[in-house]
């Protein structure tokens, strides 16, 4: 490296980088190299081998039950979504559902339970101008 000619710049740590990969680049090309990542070429004939054919349709098997599952979990996680924060009910046992979200935060609240906590409200400000007056 040294230092460099009069009248140039020094190289950047990401001009000395693309540098050094387009060497390496070209170095595998002129090698005939295809990299790391080495593939299973196919017979002469053009057909995988039995014990591949196998092994995928096991792998492609377990993709789809674990795909099954995943919408599984999605869907109760839709389920557990509609729950109130008040009474614990669900969405189809109450009348109303109200929500709101903040962020990853989801809050739901029936039409009962909002009932129920505006008479409270309503009760404390009544009691409120009582204690006022002490």
């Amino acid at each position: 490296m040294g230092r460099p000619r009069l009248g140039e710049h020094p190289l950047t740590k990401t001009e000395r980088q693309r540098r050094w990969r387009a060497k390496q680049r070209l170095e595998q090309s002129a090698s005939g190299s295809a990299g790391p990542v080495r593939f299973i070429q196919p017979a002469a004939t053009g057909s995988m081998p039995e014990w591949y054919h196998a092994r995928l349709a096991e792998v492609t098997g377990e993709r789809d039950e674990l795909r099954q599952q995943l919408d599984q979990l999605r869907r109760n996680l839709v389920a557990l979504g509609e729950v109130c924060f008040g009474c614990g009910k669900r969405g189809h046992q109450v009348g109303v559902m109200f929500g709101s979200s903040r962020g990853s935060v989801r809050m739901r609240v029936c039409d009962a339970c909002i009932v129920r906590l505006n008479e409270k409200l309503q009760d404390i400000r009544q009691a409120q101008p009582a204690m006022d007056n002490r």
